[in-house]
């Protein structure tokens, strides 16, 4: 694949993961994990082999862990890992979203989410540590 073709897909990502941090930032909690629950999107998955499923995928996930190293604004934990399951959906590739808490060193409560790719164990999006995992862990 060209490097034109890669930096077309990055820039449709990022603009996917900025449309999905505003629908985010405009629903309540709870409509949000419904939405991610129901996965409406699945309607529109694709139906193709598995070479193509595994170039893409391996695609999605670089510039997934991309767009997340260069923290950018109008993005969020959750719009990546999200952009990244609409996408991995997109594809029919099994994956788990997982919501957790966190806890800074004023004990302060910090949500975050991540994705894996289910079949292979790979973090997409990266997650929490197991020794600072805090109060909840939600896998939907």
């Amino acid at each position: 694949m060209n490097a034109i073709l890669k930096f077309s897909f990055y820039i449709l990502i990022c603009v996917l993961d900025t449309i999905i941090w505003l629908i985010l930032n405009s629903l309540d909690g709870q409509k949000i994990i419904n939405i991610l629950k129901k996965r409406p999107w699945l309607k529109l998955s694709l139906r193709k082999n598995s070479v193509f499923k595994k170039k893409y995928s391996t695609l999605i996930n670089r510039l997934i862990i991309l767009r997340c190293k260069r923290k950018p604004i109008l993005s969020s934990c959750l719009s990546r890992s999200s952009t990244a399951r609409v996408l991995l959906d997109f594809l029919k590739i099994q994956n788990d979203l997982y919501l957790g808490m966190n806890k800074d060193e004023k004990g302060n409560k910090i949500p975050h989410a991540w994705i894996k790719q289910e079949k292979s164990n790979i973090y997409i999006t990266p997650g929490l540590n197991k020794k600072n995992l805090g109060v909840k862990l939600i896998k939907l």
